[in-house]
């Protein structure tokens, strides 16, 4: 085995050395200033990161404060908030506000897309509005038991006792 024991390598006109075929470091490398690499870096051990584009991360990202992903899809976050598989999650101490805005009539529509069944909830200049956007009747329940069930001819059905005041 050889081995080379120098204090600077310099090119012929004394810039950095060229490596087409790549370099092997097998233990420590010291870099002084901006490293710059042109493909995929995998390193295993890193405690920051700042990167101008795209992140991949193998084990999930996990955050100590709040995050903050995006600008189109945007998400922020504190320990009140959790979108995990098929569940979106906000607690809170005392108020709990979810506010779904735009210009118009917003409309909130709940499908079950086995059945084409709809729920909307909708607000525009005429007051709001709970509706099915399909002919199926629109109920009202407690308890898991349905109570009031308006049908989509107009019909309306009550269950128990039936009280008007006023």
């Amino acid at each position: 085995m050889s081995q080379i024991n120098v204090d600077n390598i310099r090119n012929r006109l004394g810039g950095a050395i060229g490596a087409p075929s790549g370099i092997v470091v097998t233990g420590v490398s010291t870099f002084s200033g901006d490293v710059s690499i042109g493909g995929t870096l995998t390193y295993e051990d890193v405690t920051n990161i700042d990167s101008v584009g795209v992140i991949t991360a193998r084990g999930g990202i996990d955050c100590n404060g709040t995050a903050t992903f995006g600008a189109d899809g945007s998400i922020t976050t504190g320990s009140n908030f959790s979108l995990n598989g098929n569940a979106l999650t906000v607690t809170g101490a005392s108020t709990v506000v979810g506010e779904f805005k735009k210009a118009g009539s917003p409309t909130i529509q709940v499908t079950d897309t086995t059945n084409s069944t709809d729920l909307q909830l909708r607000a525009d200049a005429t007051g709001g509005l709970v509706r099915t956007a399909s002919n199926k009747p629109l109920l009202f329940g407690t308890n898991q038991t349905e109570r009031l069930r308006i049908e989509s001819n107009g019909a309306i059905t009550a269950t128990g006792n039936f009280t008007t005041g006023g």
